[in-house]
């Protein structure tokens, strides 16, 4: 299965780096033009450059995460740094809040307050970091388009950082709660099903672990 996956994401990676690229030197040409004289005098000027830096920063981090895929077949070598939890979380969230907003979805943050700059930051990857709750909330979201409720929360248990992802959507089914972490599983009628497979590698080569609770009707929560 890893072998198969690994062939199939380097095709992925592949067919998604071309367009990327083209889109990081459309960027970059529109930024050239927001230096000329003539656009000084536009009236939202600053918003188009920091829309335009969004552009290719989040470009260059699609990138990112496209070569890090590639090696899912293989194993994946994080880079070891202290990792501020919270502020991934906060960056995840605010990348998602459009679509939140069109679907009418609450969110909630349960951080111990007390935490501070003495939050544990464990050490592993803050991009693989942020890849894992982006899949997380993203399925999260997907399983409330009517609405609902997203909490993300984080504790310490037995000297292990736990974060926590819950949502009040549609729920799973119990003959595919073994599978979901499978790749190319889904049930979505769309999709590669390799979103949680790459999450469950990413966990395991940070010597940590994932798994879901869920009845269908009553949400999914992601610990």
């Amino acid at each position: 299965r890893l072998r198969s996956l690994g062939r199939i994401a380097e095709g992925v990676a592949h067919e998604v780096n071309n367009p990327l690229n083209i889109i990081v030197q459309a960027a970059g040409l529109m930024g050239d033009s927001l230096d000329s004289p003539e656009a000084e005098a536009l009236p939202d000027i600053e918003d188009l450059r920091e829309s335009l830096k969004a552009i290719v920063t989040q470009s260059m981090r699609v990138r990112e995460i496209t070569r890090k895929l590639l090696m899912a077949g293989v194993g994946l070598d994080p880079r070891s740094a202290p990792m501020d939890v919270q502020a991934v979380v906060s960056r995840v969230l605010t990348l998602l809040q459009g679509r939140m907003d069109s679907l009418k979805v609450t969110c909630r943050l349960h951080f111990p307050p007390e935490w501070g700059e003495d939050a544990p930051r464990p050490l592993g990857s803050a991009l693989e970091l942020e890849q894992i709750c982006l899949h997380l909330v993203e399925n999260a979201l997907d399983a409330m388009p009517d609405g609902g409720t997203l909490t993300l929360g984080c504790t310490v248990e037995k000297q292990h950082l736990v974060l926590s992802v819950t949502d009040t959507g549609q729920g799973i089914a119990p003959e595919n709660l073994n599978h979901i972490f499978d790749p190319y599983f889904t049930t979505k009628g769309q999709g590669t099903g390799l979103g949680l497979a790459t999450v469950h590698k990413i966990m395991e080569a940070h010597g940590g672990s994932i798994s879901v609770t869920s009845e269908p009707g009553q949400g999914a929560v992601f610990r």
